[in-house]
């Protein structure tokens, strides 16, 4: 919770003086609905406020892309959206041509991406199950030498979901779940441990030899840090566990806003920066 709260601070902070002048959102599970200072209005008939939480430098390509058609999360509004920090990473670095940054920057020098293969919100092809929706992967592409990278995107959750042990997750476990564990280390293989790790195994069962998991949290998320790492170590098979890629968000953004070389990009990442990327305070 320290570190949730060290955000929701900053990010109280950084709308009040980016943003003075629009009102605040609301948390809405709570009767009466309770003010957030760190939240837009949500997206209506008679505002757009929400739209804000795009960064600006991309803000109006993005709502005219192919891209603008996804599902926004219950909470885009909330400024510590996981959902809107993804699009503010990916979405400006597919506009111009940079996702080769994000491969080089995982090991693969030599691939190109396949720009129309790029999704936001990308369904699995596994786990589609009745009526229920089938798990999201928070971004997807492809490359040219057909290897398939997903992103798993996190910022102040305070950890990876588990699954309620009732008749729907079991029925599903033993329909869909239990034909793919064959990356999964024997002990984890069972119902149980599979429902406790539900998010984490919904994710680590798409690994294959030519497709990767990628694991984005903040380096100060203790909690979810813990269990990504945990998933490499101890849950996965050899040699799986090297396609599945535990990364921080300090990392990846400082090595990237350091290659960047089209203004408008260094513009995004430098803001980028300054929203989401919490300093080393926090120890």
């Amino acid at each position: 919770m320290a570190y949730r709260n060290k955000v929701i601070e900053h990010l109280e902070d950084y709308k009040q003086h980016k943003f003075p002048k629009h009102l605040n959102g609301y948390w809405m599970r709570s009767k009466p609905p309770k003010v957030l200072k760190y939240a837009f209005r949500k997206k209506d008939a008679t505002n757009n406020e929400e739209d804000e939480n795009i960064i600006s430098f991309y803000q109006k390509q993005f709502i005219k892309s192919r891209f603008s058609a996804i599902k926004r999360h219950m909470y885009f509004h909330h400024m510590n959206s996981s959902q809107a920090m993804c699009v503010n990473f990916f979405y400006p670095l597919y506009k111009e041509d940079c996702l080769e940054m994000v491969t080089e920057y995982l090991g693969f020098k030599d691939e190109k991406v396949d720009y129309n293969s790029a999704a936001f919100e990308k369904e699995s092809k596994i786990d589609r199950f009745g009526n229920r929706r089938p798990t999201n992967f928070d971004f997807y592409f492809e490359t040219e030498s057909n290897k398939k990278f997903y992103f798993e995107i996190k910022y102040t959750e305070q950890k990876f979901g588990k699954a309620i042990i009732d008749d729907v997750h079991i029925d599903k476990y033993n329909k869909i779940y239990k034909n793919h564990l064959e990356k999964i280390k024997p002990q984890f293989q069972n119902m149980t441990s599979f429902l406790n790790n539900y998010q984490i195994m919904r994710n680590i069962i798409h690994i294959d030899e030519n497709e990767f998991v990628v694991f984005v949290y903040p380096k100060f998320n203790k909690k979810i840090k813990e269990q990504a790492i945990q998933a490499k170590s101890q849950i996965l098979n050899k040699p799986f566990d090297t396609h599945l890629f535990t990364i921080e968000w300090e990392d990846i953004f400082k090595v990237l806003k350091d290659k960047v070389k089209f203004s408008n990009l260094k513009k995004q990442m430098d803001e980028f920066g300054k929203k989401y990327i919490i300093d080393s305070s926090l120890k």
